[in-house]
């Protein structure tokens, strides 16, 4: 698991302040685990789904040092010119269609077992 900084940034056009979060750690959380993965022999195929391609120099040093363990890349729909670079160092690739990415969503509520209430952000919908 990755986390979530503040940052607070300008805008562009009034230059006020505003707070906003960025993702940290996560792609090399996923490095770290990938690379592990391969080196305990855990996987004959990985399949990565992401478009972010912090993550080439993964899949390159797995083709490197394990030649017969293959990365398929899965890009989030809409996200596969995002990719070349990844595409081309995966095994295969392919685009997650929207449809595909919606029946994995989590219900618009979920509730854990100390009664705690998740919502799934409306920018999900």
């Amino acid at each position: 698991m990755g986390n979530f900084k503040k940052k607070f940034p300008k805008c562009k056009k009034c230059l006020q302040k505003y707070t906003t979060h960025e993702e940290k750690e996560s792609d090399i959380n996923i490095a770290i685990e990938m690379l592990q993965d391969a080196f305990e022999d855990n996987f004959d195929k990985a399949f990565l789904i992401t478009s972010d391609s912090d993550l080439v120099s993964t899949i390159k040093k797995i083709k490197l040092l394990f030649p017969s363990k293959d990365v398929i890349l899965i890009t989030p729909p809409n996200r596969s010119r995002f990719a070349s670079e990844l595409k081309n160092s995966a095994k295969r690739w392919h685009e997650m269609q929207k449809e595909q990415l919606e029946e994995c969503q989590l219900p618009k509520k979920v509730t854990l077992s100390d009664d705690t209430v998740i919502v799934r952000p409306k920018e999900y919908d």
